[in-house]
């Protein structure tokens, strides 16, 4: 019987603390507003409430990643912050490369390791199927709170993958796409904490609409490009089309390789992923 009457009390105790709480935190920073400016509150109030903003995400993270980025940039004979930016991500090679538009062409910046993402080649074709997309999508925001410290979403579905799902009879494609931190990831990348503060950075300087991400299965600046045979039919065209905008914008020389003499030749990514 006491116990009984104990929890309901219990939670009226902890009902009563929860909101005298929240009326403090606010009439405190209302008797510091004396001496705070208007910007420091509005900056206070995002981490009263839980939350942090990108100009927050900047002021901590920023000087060490600019000093990186120019560093990358300086390098590359490329003035800083740039015009626009291209992401070129390699699913099989979990590679993403960080390109940007200098005098009329892209130039190479950057590579970043990918360090997470699931499934295999091929597009994401619905909800739940563990895919990362494939294809040339767009930036739509940066995400100051995200689960995995930092994240930039993706368009998908874009209106390609839209059309052809409708051509396909396919609904729920799913969605939730990013570009994020840590190293885990189930139909994302995930880049690394550290990686996606520079890039988070560079976005936010460079604006998400000068922002355009491009994700292959492979290079297919190397290999010719081999749809997995449970691939729709459409895929062989946008293969083709991936393959020929990586080799006009984006060709790289092939570093080369050491090859021991008794080492069997490279195979092909359709081979090892068991493409047909």
């Amino acid at each position: 019987m006491l116990k009984l009457m104990l929890k309901p009390m219990l939670k009226v105790f902890v009902s009563v603390c929860l909101l005298s709480s929240l009326v403090w935190l606010p009439s405190a920073l209302a008797q510091e507003s004396q001496t705070l400016s208007k910007a420091d509150l509005q900056r206070l109030w995002p981490i009263w409430r839980g939350k942090r903003t990108t100009e927050q995400v900047l002021e901590r993270y920023g000087d060490l990643a600019e000093e990186k980025l120019k560093g990358y940039f300086s390098k590359a004979g490329v003035g800083y912050p740039p015009e626009r930016i291209s992401l070129v991500s390699l699913k099989e090679e979990k590679i993403m490369e960080l390109w940007a538009w200098h005098e009329g062409r892209w130039k190479h910046i950057h590579d970043y390791p990918i360090q997470g993402a699931s499934g295999h080649a091929g597009p994401k074709l619905r909800q739940g199927d563990r895919q990362v997309p494939e294809g040339i999508y767009k930036v739509l925001y940066l995400n100051p709170n995200s689960n995995y410290h930092l994240s930039m979403k993706l368009n998908y579905p874009n209106e390609f993958d839209r059309s052809q799902a409708k051509k396909d009879g396919r609904s729920n494609l799913g969605g939730d796409i990013f570009i994020h931190g840590t190293e885990y990831s189930i139909g994302c990348l995930a880049i690394g904490n550290e990686q996606i503060q520079e890039l988070y950075v560079l976005a936010a300087q460079t604006g998400v609409k000068n922002i355009e991400t491009l994700i292959a299965p492979y290079d297919l600046r190397r290999h010719k490009p081999i749809k997995r045979h449970t691939d729709p039919d459409w895929v062989d065209g946008l293969y083709a089309d991936l393959q020929k905008r990586l080799q006009t914008d984006f060709p790289r020389s092939p570093k080369p390789k050491q090859v021991a003499k008794t080492e069997p030749k490279a195979k092909h990514p359709a081979d090892v992923l068991a493409i047909h």
